[in-house]
């Protein structure tokens, strides 16, 4: 396995330990950040930059924010832990907003 799939399973170094965010989680808040105006990202975009299926995709931004929510500001928190509760889109359908 590449170092990324070992990151995406939460099996590479735990950056939690040093205060600092993994740089694959750190890209994942982001894009997930970037999303939340539009209800979340499409399948079409995750599966190509993350690797994940969109309930992989979910799982891994809860794990994320549950281990840095202290870094990230509280009303964004709370809008991530929203998208993480909504269903999942079909395969590349767009953001229905």
């Amino acid at each position: 396995m590449t170092t990324r799939a070992l990151r995406r399973r939460g099996r590479a170094d735990d950056h939690s330990q040093t205060g600092k965010i993994d740089p694959y989680d750190h890209d994942l808040l982001i894009f997930a950040i970037k999303w939340l105006p539009y209800g979340g990202a499409p399948n079409d975009e995750i599966l190509p930059t993350f690797g994940l299926r969109y309930d992989q995709y979910l799982d891994r931004v809860r794990e994320v924010v549950d281990r840095n929510h202290r870094d990230i500001h509280p009303d964004i928190v709370g809008r991530l832990l929203q998208m993480c509760g909504q269903r999942p889109r079909q395969r590349g359908s767009s953001p229905s907003h």
